[in-house]
């Protein structure tokens, strides 16, 4: 199974995941043990993106796949992809387009790195941070912050945390 090709397009990866479930089963995980454990989904998500690029796929493919695949599929645990998605009393919308509503967000990395990127901009900290700048402040301020961040790939080989970014700039520019 683990050498199996993953599926490059979003609507048939929840049913590879059911599989890679299956394989989790018979290991020992450590803290991850459990089908719902966010390590776990977090594992799996890993093991799919490196499929996919192992293969020489920049991304999954969207197509017109609801936006309900993308929760099937990967890990939410702080439950954001509702609110940014548009879900409707807590209900996704069956047949609402996720590239619609990733295309509306101007939205433009690989939807598999979706879920992390709402985790980590709807962070307490960060809100907070950008919550105490005027408004504009990120406009203004946006191609200094992407310079700070592309010096700290370089120097890490990680991109920080939008908070820590936000820690950095200097406070002049505040």
């Amino acid at each position: 199974m683990l050498k199996a090709d993953a599926p490059h397009a979003l609507r048939d990866c929840h049913s590879y995941v059911e599989k890679l479930q299956d394989v989790a089963d018979e290991l020992p995980l450590a803290g991850a043990t459990q089908r719902d454990s966010y390590r776990r989904l977090w594992l799996i998500r890993c093991w799919i993106i490196h499929s996919l690029r192992s293969q020489g796929h920049p991304r999954l493919v969207v197509g017109n796949d609801a936006v309900k695949h993308i929760a099937k599929t990967f890990p939410d645990s702080n439950e954001h992809l509702p609110a940014l998605l548009g879900a409707q009393r807590g209900r996704w919308c069956a047949r609402s387009p996720l590239g619609r509503k990733l295309r509306k967000l101007s939205y433009s990395d690989a939807p598999e790195y979706l879920s992390m990127h709402a985790c980590l901009f709807f962070d307490t900290t960060v809100t907070s941070l950008l919550r105490g700048k005027p408004a504009g402040w990120l406009t203004k301020h946006r191609q200094g912050l992407v310079d700070m961040r592309d010096a700290y790939y370089r120097k890490h080989g990680v991109y920080p945390h939008p908070a820590v970014l936000l820690g950095m700039f200097p406070p002049s520019h505040a």
